[in-house]
């Protein structure tokens, strides 16, 4: 799946899904779970792990690694002929 492959209204969703990241390391990382779902990654690849600091509390690793699978779902549910914002 490329970008060309979108239709106009479905490259809008995807876009708009980065515009929910004001931060732009998170857009980034966001646009990378966009191109892993493109290149045919598992979900379960996610680079991000849920890293823990020593008394256990979650780090940002875990905000990484939301805006990424959200990312990545948001490119699945635009290339889905149901997705998009029609569907």
């Amino acid at each position: 799946m490329n970008p060309s492959a979108f239709t106009s209204n479905q490259l809008n969703d995807v876009e708009r899904g980065a515009l929910k990241y004001r931060n732009r390391a998170m857009q980034s990382v966001y646009w990378r779970g966009v191109r892993a779902c493109e290149a045919g990654d598992s979900v379960e690849m996610s680079p991000y792990s849920d890293r823990r600091d020593h008394r256990g509390h979650i780090t940002f690793a875990l905000a990484f690694a939301r805006a990424w699978k959200d990312g990545w779902l948001t490119a699945a549910r635009a290339s889905t002929p149901e997705g998009g914002s029609d569907g």
